[in-house]
Order: C-alpha cells, then sequence, then structure tokens
C-alpha cells in the first residue's frame, strides 16, 4: 500500500491511498465468493455458480463491493500506519478502479495543533477540607426531617439499618467527607483547567465545534422531552441557551486537545476511549501547591 499525505489545511489532510493488482484481485476473489453464496440464480445452487456466469450478471456489483470494501479497508490502515488522528467522518474523492490498481483519496478533519507554554509546577490553592459538628448536626436534623423522627437518637440510626447514633454519627461523617473532597479536588481541578487554557495556543475547527455544539443541545432536548416539555418549548430553550452551551464546548474541547498534548509529551497512555483522567493526575502530582 502506498500512502502519502499532504497538510491542506491547520487541522485537515489530504491522504492519497493507493494498491497494486494482487491486492484488487484478492478482493474481488472475496467479493465474488460473497456473491455466489448469496445470490440465486436458475439451475445452480448457491456457493455453486460459475465464475463467467457470475461476472455477467454481477459485474457492476463487484465493482461497487470492491470500491467499498477496499476504501474501508486501507483507509484504517492507511490512518493506523501513518499515525493519524482523526477527529472526524472522511470525504473520500477520486475513486478509481483498474484491473492492476485501486486509488482514493480521502480528505481528514486532525487534531488541532496545541503549543503549551506551561504545564508543570502549576500553583493550585489548595481548598480545606473540614468537617465541622455543625455539619454533621445539620446533616442529621436533615435526615430526622425526611423520616419524620422525634429525636436524633438510637432509634433513628436503628430505623435507617445502624446499631447505634454514635455509628450513624460516623457514617454521616465520611459521607461529609468524600462530599467536600470531591468538591475540593474540581475546584483544584478548574484552576489546574484555567491556567492550561490561558497559557495554550490552539484553533479549534469550526466543525469540531459544531458537532459537540449539536451533541449537547441533542442531550439537552432528549431531557427536555422526557420533562413532558412541549416542543415549540423545547426549540425556545435551545435557542436561548446555545450561546452558553457552544462557550463551554469550546472550553472542554480545548481542555481535552490540550491535556491529550501533555499525554504525548510526557509519554502517559491513554486508554482507548482516550480518557484523561490521568494527565490530570499527573499534572495535580507536579503542581506548586500553596495554602489558603
Amino acid at each position: 500500500m502506498n500512502v502519502t499525505v499532504k497538510k491542506i489545511a491547520k487541522s485537515k489532510v489530504e491522504l492519497s491511498v493507493g494498491v497494486g493488482k494482487d491486492e484488487v484481485a484478492r478482493k474481488f476473489e472475496d467479493v465474488y465468493k460473497q456473491i455466489n453464496e448469496e445470490s440465486k440464480v436458475p439451475g445452480f445452487r448457491p456457493g455453486k455458480i460459475p465464475r463467467d456466469i457470475l461476472e455477467k450478471r454481477f459485474h457492476d456489483t463487484a465493482r461497487s463491493l470492491v470500491s467499498q470494501y477496499l476504501v474501508e479497508g486501507l483507509y484504517e490502515q492507511a490512518v493506523k500506519q501513518e499515525n493519524i488522528f482523526v477527529i472526524d467522518h472522511p470525504q473520500i474523492s477520486e475513486v478509481n478502479l483498474k484491473a492492476d490498481s485501486f486509488s482514493f483519496k480521502a480528505i481528514v478533519e486532525v487534531k488541532p495543533e496545541v503549543k503549551i507554554k506551561k504545564y508543570k509546577a502549576i500553583k493550585i490553592k489548595r481548598e480545606p477540607v473540614e468537617i465541622t459538628d455543625d455539619k454533621i448536626k445539620e446533616a442529621l436534623e436533615s435526615i430526622k426531617k425526611e423520616k419524620k423522627a422525634e429525636a436524633i437518637d438510637d432509634n433513628l440510626a436503628k430505623s435507617l439499618g445502624y446499631p447505634s447514633l454514635a455509628n450513624l454519627h460516623e457514617i454521616v461523617r465520611n459521607q461529609l467527607f468524600l462530599a467536600v473532597s470531591e468538591n475540593a479536588r474540581n475546584k483544584h481541578e478548574v484552576q489546574v483547567v484555567d491556567f492550561l487554557i490561558g497559557n495554550s495556543e490552539i484553533e479549534l475547527p469550526v466543525s469540531v465545534i459544531e458537532r459537540e455544539l449539536k451533541e449537547r443541545l441533542h442531550v439537552l432536548e432528549y431531557r427536555l422531552m422526557q420533562q413532558g416539555m412541549p416542543k415549540e418549548k423545547i426549540e425556545e430553550k435551545k435557542k436561548e441557551v446555545e450561546g452558553s452551551l457552544r462557550e463551554v464546548a469550546i472550553k472542554d474541547l480545548k481542555i481535552y486537545f490540550i491535556l491529550d498534548k501533555v499525554s504525548e509529551l510526557e509519554n502517559i497512555k491513554l486508554d482507548e476511549k482516550h480518557n484523561t483522567a490521568k494527565v490530570m493526575e499527573f499534572l495535580l502530582r507536579e503542581a506548586e501547591w500553596t495554602e489558603n
């Protein structure tokens, strides 16, 4: 397989892909075998139709399938071979099937270039994680209202499946600690995100922004439909929030590609879904922490 890559825009490349007669011949064999097994021709059992009859009856179908299968398979191979990070469906053109060769071109949107001025030793203000007695008391009072109990005592604890008030007290403390810790972690990550966006250069492709916005509007529409909101009201709501949703989408996309770039620079292996959580963990470890 021959592949050439030409950059035609900041986040767009053109692949020219071609193979010789051996690959074309193998694909025709596969396709005619498939047609043989799936077709009904009077006088012949499926799978036993002579090749010359298949070629007469299904010539155009075979060529169409060969072109389709070759484009699909070769495109995947080319992207993998050239290590191209594709972020949108390809635009296929100039498909040319001959007896001794096959070629096509594919224009693909690729992840944008990212320039990061600094990402290590980010200064982060540590959020306090404190569980006061007042907070625990407030939580217990809320539980008492929900259960319509007369008092915060062992009977309340037992009604919730705990042996004593002391045990419930400890459980509530632990739950509050987890909630406060998660909130602090989120605030730490926001500081990292704001710093990275302010210290990076990235130009997002318009198509990527529009696709992400469309998906978020679709999610919103579905949620509002589930709530029983009329169609016309849903459309009004979508128009109302489109601007703010676009801003959030742009910020999320920028930080995604920035974290992806850090993963490249630091050789942090991401999972199949390209989850960047490991990168954030790395940045928090490398940060310079200050107390509030």
